[in-house]
């Protein structure tokens, strides 16, 4: 191989090696190759110190400097600079494993070792003080952006990202970012991955589902997937659930960061905001009428794909972030604020400059069903892990707002209360007698103390005191059961209001063509050229909405699985699929919002009039349920 020719001495070897990492040289230019730097003024030290002109282990930061300091013409910038020498030295690392010397092989290991960690060490330098070093004009001296260009080339190298396709220096070698992230995990870090949190997040900023999203929800997908430490800043990032008085629903979508990534849709929203270019209406929709099937259809394939990679790509990154218990809870957090502050989208005409988007709600809703799969398996196996206290511990989620089945706010009130008390009272017999037992076990041991006493019975009322926990299972079929009323149902209301507003607006187009003729208003034509730019807006907003909703039948299963579940854990409530039915009617039951049922029943009902929608569906309900 080429490090270990015969006759070369093991510091030759290792200026050889250092050379090739580094593409730089302290020999004269005519004893090197065209492509390596000369550094002149480290050959001149190392010539004042007396010590051999080769480039070794003892001066590899000095010659780092050196090169760094001085932006050669026609090289790379620093920061791809240094990703280069970092995969040059994986490469070089690889090569001299088939060294047979293996005391060599060692010394050559622990070389570019030592190689590899400066160039992760400076390479951060250079994107938390890019002032340190020259930057050529073209590349952005803003902190992180070359970290951001790097990745997003490295996982979408297809999408025109990547600023010199040539150049392997783009493509992030084996172990760079573990290695990077794990020398910069604390506040270096989190300085450094704002910068590329807020890159991805402008990214898909005004992205409809027609643009190249793709690499940016891989990228997030990569790094939440990968290293723990940029999970952990992501969810701790002050942009991951923006706070304060002024934070609504809107605001969430806008400006949290997985906000844009949720309004990547074709459903129509206010022109304000818009659904991003490339025009989706214009580009799959125009000339409503004019549209042959066939044209439809491949529409509709087309968006049901890029959907179903958008709901993939947010479902793999909120579910790695929900595996992690450092991450779990603001996850949670972001979700059930979300429902929260579009607690306003129930409403007939949902204020758009106060709540989310249509869109963002049925990817959410999408998104949320993902999530829900592993417990809407046929026999409903997980069901008695939900349970009914959570809507009425209004934790994360305030349920009270909403209308009950079957108590007024009233009754509900004072069953909770005494609901509250008993089980008090009982949590605190339960804890006098642990506390008892304790007493008399710590009495019988010779070494225990009336300090180590009180400092375990304290801890222990400490963690008793701490708010109801429950399961995962439990929260996400809550959480999930809001966002659908607040996006899918609430959709599919919205698209039966659109539906009748535009056979009126054809009905009205259809009544002013007839007053053609002889005493026709002297508006009339502009009147009727105005109803029939209505009529094809409207008409494309149906589109828009058949397409991500009506046509994907896919979603709509998903949907009738989840309501299955509910109609059978609710019903459970009640005793069962059995008569007569329990009098008087069961609290649990009556104190549930109204809408878990109703929901149900609409989506059934709505599903039942599209065509296939219920193929292959399992729709009977367990009789022991």
């Amino acid at each position: 191989m080429a490090v270990a020719k015969a006759g070369k001495s093991p510091e030759e070897i290792e200026d050889f090696i250092l050379r090739r990492v580094f593409q730089v040289t302290v020999l004269p230019a005519t004893e090197h190759s065209n492509n390596l730097i000369y550094l002149e003024q480290v050959a001149a030290e190392l010539l004042s110190e007396n010590k051999a002109i080769l480039l070794s282990r003892d001066v590899i930061e000095r010659v780092l400097m050196d090169r760094l300091s001085t932006l050669y013409p026609g090289h790379e910038a620093p920061f791809d600079y240094l990703v280069g020498c970092y995969r040059r030295a994986v490469e070089e690392h690889r090569k001299v494993q088939n060294m047979k010397d293996k005391i060599l092989m060692a010394s050559m290991q622990d070389v570019l070792n030592q190689a590899k960690e400066l160039a992760v060490s400076y390479a951060g330098i250079t994107l938390l003080h890019p002032e340190t070093f020259p930057q050529p004009h073209k590349i952005p001296s803003t902190s992180s952006s070359l970290l951001l260009t790097l990745i997003l080339a490295d996982v979408s190298p297809s999408t025109g990202l990547d600023r010199n396709p040539t150049n392997s220096g783009t493509v992030i070698p084996p172990g760079f970012l573990d290695h990077f992230f794990k020398r910069f995990e604390g506040d270096e870090l989190s300085s450094i991955l704002d910068g590329v949190f807020k890159g991805l997040q402008g990214s898909v900023m005004s992205v409809s589902p027609l643009g190249h999203f793709q690499g940016p929800l891989r990228a997030l997908a990569m790094l939440v997937s990968n290293y723990p430490a940029v999970a952990k800043a992501l969810v701790s990032h002050p942009l991951w659930l923006p706070r304060g008085q002024h934070v609504n629903g809107r605001v969430l979508e806008v400006s949290s960061l997985l906000g844009p990534f949720l309004h990547i849709s074709v459903i129509p929203d206010h022109p304000l905001f818009g659904n991003g270019e490339p025009n989706v209406r214009q580009q799959c929709f125009s000339d409503v009428a004019s549209r042959r099937p066939a044209d439809l259809l491949s529409s509709y394939t087309t968006i049901k794909t890029v959907m179903h990679q958008l709901y993939d790509g947010l479902h793999e990154v909120l579910l790695k972030l929900l595996r992690s218990a450092e991450t779990r809870e603001n996850v949670l957090h972001f979700l059930a604020d979300t429902v929260q502050k579009n607690s306003g989208r129930a409403q007939m005409q949902a204020n758009p400059f106060t709540n989310a988007s249509n869109g963002m709600f049925i990817n959410l809703s999408a998104v949320m069903l993902k999530l829900c799969e592993p417990f809407l398996d046929p026999s409903l196996s997980k069901k008695d892990k939900i349970d009914p206290a959570y809507v009425l511990h209004n934790g994360r989620i305030d349920f009270s707002g909403l209308t009950a089945i079957h108590a007024t706010s009233e009754e509900l009130a004072k069953w909770v209360d005494a609901r509250n008390y008993v089980r008090v009272e009982g949590f605190r017999q339960a804890q006098l007698q642990q506390e008892q037992e304790e007493m008399r076990r710590l009495q019988s041991q010779e070494a225990s103390t009336s300090s180590s006493l009180t400092s375990k019975t304290s801890s222990r009322q400490f963690a008793s005191s701490d708010k109801s926990n429950f399961s995962f299972i439990c929260e996400c079929f809550f959480i999930t059961a809001r966002v659908l009323n607040l996006g899918f149902l609430k959709a599919l209301s919205d698209i039966k209001n659109l539906v009748q507003d535009l056979s009126r607006q054809k009905e009205a187009l259809t009544a002013l063509k007839a007053m053609r003729g002889a005493g026709a208003p002297s508006d009339l034509e502009q009147n009727i050229a105005r109803a029939e730019a209505l009529i094809e807006e409207l008409g494309q907003d149906r589109l828009c909405y058949e397409a991500q909703l009506l046509k994907d039948v896919d979603l709509m299963q998903q949907g009738l699985t989840f309501y299955r579940l509910m109609l059978v854990w609710i019903v459970g409530l009640l005793g069962g699929f059995k008569l007569p039915l329990p009098v008087p009617c069961p609290m649990e039951f009556a104190s549930m919002p109204e809408h878990f049922v109703e929901d149900a029943l609409e989506l059934l009902l709505f599903a039942s009039r599209i065509p296939k929608a219920l193929d292959g569906m399992v729709l009977f309900l367990l009789a022991n349920a």
